[in-house]
């Protein structure tokens, strides 16, 4: 897992944090395929044909308003929102106040050892190597021979992999 330094301004005082990065390209259900076909007795094609089940069902039951919980991943769920100008009273509040629909995810959590934390996400639970890749135009890059085109890191090749990476802004502290 990669991350990169970012000056974040929090209650008026700015300070350094790791920030996670992710690659820019995604990992396609063709690859996804493969590797679980290669990892398993099945073929790429029964792979995908159980992927392709999995989506059209997980679909069938959230538009439902079921949760769709995997084991070792997650809870799935929607949620909606309405933007806008409400209404004055309950009996005057309809779907059509609705214009957003929002896939939620949250993790699986197990226990963790030692006691150190409550839980931990399963996704997360296993050894992370993290690696420290620069930010386009800044000290490091520059010191790691990288061009310093004044970029602010938010896109673009860094490291040296192809496709670049882009910040998650999900981890900032």
């Amino acid at each position: 897992m990669k991350y990169q330094a970012r000056k974040i301004k929090r209650g008026g005082v700015e300070k350094w944090y790791p920030v996670s990065v992710a690659n820019a390209k995604a990992i396609t259900t063709r690859q996804m395929c493969e590797e679980i076909a290669a990892a398993s007795a099945m073929t790429r094609a029964d792979v995908l044909a159980v992927l392709d089940q999995l989506s059209e069902q997980m679909i069938k039951h959230l538009v439902r308003g079921d949760k769709v919980k995997l084991d070792g991943i997650g809870t799935f769920y929607l949620t909606a929102k309405a933007t806008g100008n409400g209404v004055d009273s309950e009996k005057e509040v309809s779907p059509q106040q609705i214009n957003k629909v929002m896939v939620r995810f949250t993790a699986e959590k197990q226990p963790s050892m030692g006691g150190v934390k409550a839980h931990i996400p399963t996704l997360a639970a296993s050894n992370i190597e993290w690696v420290r890749v620069p930010i386009k135009g800044s000290v490091d890059a520059a010191k790691s021979g990288e061009n310093s085109g004044g970029n602010s890191g938010n896109s673009g090749n860094t490291g040296g992999e192809t496709g670049g990476n882009t910040p998650t802004g999900d981890d900032e502290p």
